[in-house]
């Protein structure tokens, strides 16, 4: 599905910018193998690596011969894009989380503070307490009435390989062989993920992010959201002066309310 603009939350959009900076990340390492392997190609396959390359670092750190590293490049490749799917998750599980504290807070369950009132806390339990991204999801279905198919299936299996990566060290343990029995290694193999797989994760994250957002990004919740940012900088003393106060809200990308709502927030702000 195409990525078509809505009214987001702030949320949101900060999602987004770390999900792209994902991208920018693969990238950029995929450019150096690429650059590796085309000037270690031609070089003797006997000479240490960081030699051939004038690298900044000892050859004590990565002490391969020109052979040797060009065998592992792409097994190391694929192992980074395991990792990235880690930092995925987690990026996906911090936006539900932090977008359903903000759809129960805008529904009215908020204190003076602006903390969640015991009725918020238990609508929003499943989600805020839970440390599983599946069953967050599976619990964000139902509250914001959506279906997150066929990403939410897809996801099934790649937050398996993630707590594989960030609980077994990325190596096939017998519970791996347990949970994706057509994982296709031997017990201890280490495991990777190939481009498109990985590609297929990462849009599946963005696009139950999207519908989530879509859904929750409300008029309320937007205005809501704008209030609790606008506290959130006072109680940490980051409120820009008035002159820049609303160039500067603008800049994050919230919208310009209603001049009563603005007198508000500029209360909240400096008073």
């Amino acid at each position: 599905m195409p990525k078509t603009w809505f009214h987001s939350t702030h949320f949101f959009r900060t999602f987004r910018e770390k999900h792209t900076l994902l991208s920018q990340l693969y990238w950029t390492a995929q450019l150096g193998v690429e650059s590796v392997r085309t000037q270690l190609t031609s070089s003797p396959t006997k000479d240490f690596a960081v030699d051939v390359i004038h690298a900044s670092f000892s050859k004590g750190m990565l002490p391969d011969t020109c052979a040797e590293l060009l065998s592992h490049l792409e097994e190391r490749q694929a192992i980074q894009r395991l990792h990235l799917l880690v930092i995925c998750s987690a990026n996906l599980e911090a936006y539900v989380k932090d977008v359903t504290e903000l759809l129960v807070g805008a529904m009215g369950h908020i204190d003076s503070e602006g903390d969640l009132t015991a009725v918020g806390k238990a609508l929003a339990r499943p989600i805020l307490q839970s440390n599983t991204l599946t069953d967050i999801l599976g619990y964000a279905e139902h509250l914001y009435q959506i279906s997150l198919e066929p990403h939410l299936g897809n996801w099934k299996r790649a937050y398996k390989l993630r707590c594989a990566a960030a609980h077994n060290g990325g190596r096939v343990t017998p519970r791996t062989l347990r949970e994706i029995p057509d994982i296709g290694l031997p017990l201890g193999a280490i495991i990777t993920l190939d481009w498109p797989t990985l590609k297929q994760y990462l849009d599946g994250a963005d696009e139950i992010a999207a519908l989530i957002d879509r859904t929750a990004a409300k008029e309320n919740v937007l205005s809501f959201e704008l209030q609790c940012f606008v506290r959130d900088w006072k109680k940490i003393g980051l409120v820009p002066d008035r002159k820049a106060f609303w160039t500067e809200l603008q800049r994050l990308g919230f919208g310009m309310p209603k001049k009563a709502r603005r007198r508000e927030i500029e209360t909240l702000a400096f008073e």
